[in-house]
């Protein structure tokens, strides 16, 4: 998404690892990317293009600093910003987003959403440090977060 102006909105797609179980049972992707597009075909079908596909061997480091970093540091510049995911049920939502709320994840596991609240208050003591070496008043920060998760 970085090629995108900061007032626009970015689609990305991820397309999901098949699960232990599924990997037993035989399953198969049958979502691809098309090579060096920002393109996901299902099976045989037309492509559908997005701003940024990332493939089933993307880590969730890859996802926030290609998606949703640059998005914190809009937020830190004044602008709203505004994370969604969609997709049914098993489309792999709860492990992008990182809502599962296992305190046993390991570190690399974590999801968009702990990733932005360590890189946003990172970001507000880096500026605070920066202002007090510089010996100007440390900027003042309010952070208002708001978090919905909806199931029909």
């Amino acid at each position: 998404m970085s090629s995108l102006d900061e007032d626009n909105v970015g689609v990305c797609v991820r397309i999901r690892p098949l699960s232990e179980i599924e990997l037993e049972a035989c399953c198969r992707v049958v979502a691809h990317q098309t090579p060096g597009e920002p393109q996901l075909v299902l099976g045989d079908k037309e492509p559908f293009t997005y701003d940024h596909v990332y493939p089933t061997d993307t880590t969730q480091d890859e996802i926030f600093g290609s998606s949703t970093q640059q998005m914190i540091d809009g937020a830190l510049e004044g602008r709203n910003q505004t994370v969604l995911a969609y997709g049914q049920t098993g489309s792999g939502k709860t492990f992008t987003m990182g809502t599962g709320f296992d305190v046993d994840l390991a570190p690399e596991l974590e999801g968009i959403i702990p990733r932005s609240v360590k890189y946003l208050f990172q970001k507000i003591a880096a500026s605070k440090i920066d202002a007090a070496n510089r010996g100007v008043t440390a900027p003042e920060f309010e952070v208002s977060v708001s978090f919905l998760e909806l199931y029909c």
